[in-house]
């Protein structure tokens, strides 16, 4: 499931969105391009994650506070197996969606965020990381738009994760935008969490926020 750290976005710069034209989307996903954002006066790109990734991404863990990996796998790591990210980089497009956010000016990652269909369930396993010094920017919220886009379009009934009991900001944040909680007994340190997506329950996207999943991004 989903572990999640966050940054309320209580004053976030709005960023800017034009088309990127010079990705030719040959390792991307159907029907996902890529754009470009002025997120607080520095410029993204926003496109699928592509095998080629692979150190950038390990690189981009590595950038991650100890709490931030806390959040996202539960435990404390220090180092995620490479074998891991080879498979956080090589997405199977019939099942999951996967977009990073790559910084212009340093070609490094600075956000990833992933959701993976759940077999036999009209739901989706989300995952949201952007790393410090580009939290409270308004880059997650680009990136979990994106990603509530795509659950719509392939007919998801609603996105779902798990945070831990003490990530308080973050309870306080998947609230705000509409997420159901749900303390479960025999697991008191875990809150379960899920955001409509359709009917009246379904609400739109805001803030900023990181959060990772248990197995991986």
């Amino acid at each position: 499931m989903v572990q999640c750290t966050m940054a309320i976005a209580m004053n976030v710069s709005v960023p800017s969105l034009c088309r990127c034209d010079s990705f030719d989307g040959a390792d991307g996903e159907p029907g996902q391009g890529c754009e470009r954002l002025s997120v607080d006066g520095e410029w993204v790109v926003i496109r699928p994650i592509r095998p080629a990734d692979t150190a950038a991404h390990r690189a981009f863990l590595g950038r991650l506070t100890p709490e931030d990996l806390r959040f996202r796998f539960f435990s404390g790591v220090r180092e995620v197996p490479e074998e891991q990210i080879v498979r956080f980089t090589s997405v199977d497009h019939e099942s999951e969606t996967a977009l990073i956010a790559v910084s212009e000016a340093s070609g490094e990652t600075v956000g990833v965020a992933r959701l993976a269909l759940l077999p036999a369930h009209p739901e989706g396993e989300f995952a949201i990381v952007v790393q410090p010094g580009m939290k409270r920017k308004g880059l997650g919220t680009e990136l979990m738009r994106r990603l509530v886009a795509w659950a719509r379009a392939k007919g998801l009934g609603a996105m779902i994760g798990e945070v831990l009991a003490d990530n308080a900001e973050m309870l306080r944040f998947v609230r705000h935008l509409g997420f159901q909680l749900r303390h479960e007994p025999e697991a008191p340190e875990v809150v379960q969490v899920r955001l409509p997506l359709a009917g009246p329950g379904a609400r739109p996207v805001t803030g900023a926020f990181v959060c990772g999943r248990r197995e991986g991004l």
